[in-house]
């Protein structure tokens, strides 16, 4: 969240609203099954309106990610990959808990999946983080990252007329 907070600070309303977003993300996550907030422990972890609950948490953050990837349409290839994966991480993390609330006998393999994916998404991650710091220290190379900026035109701008008097 810190580093949303600095995107903030230097107009980068784009990064600041994913960076924000996701950190609030984990922040929560990790109230759902941190002791001593006693949710998993209140509802029970294997119980049916647990995992339900947190398939559908995990199913919005899906959602709300398919709208950051759409909007990154305009950024650069490796937040598109990035976007992507977690988006689909998401869905299928989704999958396994409504599995693991219903005693699916898919339950484990839909985890290692979302695990897999995760990692996947996790990749261009450090990828982004090492573009980022080669660029910030001058590194003599530059780590290639898609350019999309061009690709996809921008909404033309209306000039406002004066009504005629």
């Amino acid at each position: 969240m810190l580093s949303g907070l600095l995107e903030f600070f230097i107009g980068n309303t784009f990064p600041f609203t994913v960076f924000v977003t996701f950190g609030a993300f984990w922040l929560s996550f990790a109230s759902i099954v941190h002791p001593p907030f006693a949710v998993a422990a209140t509802l029970g972890d294997t119980s049916e309106p647990f995992n339900s609950g947190v398939a559908w948490y995990l199913l919005v953050w899906g959602i709300l990610s398919f709208a950051f990837l759409v909007a990154s349409f305009r950024t650069n290839l490796v937040l598109v990959w990035i976007l992507s994966w977690i988006m689909v991480t998401f869905f299928v993390l989704s999958g396994a808990y409504f599995s693991a609330g219903r005693g699916g006998s898919n339950t484990n393999a839909l985890f290692k999946t979302g695990g897999a994916l995760a990692f996947i998404c996790a990749m261009g991650g450090w990828y982004l983080l090492f573009v980022l710091l080669f660029e910030a220290v001058r590194f003599p190379m530059s780590l290639p990252v898609g350019d999309l900026s061009n690709k996809i035109l921008i909404r033309p701008t209306h000039k406002k007329t004066g009504s005629a008097a």
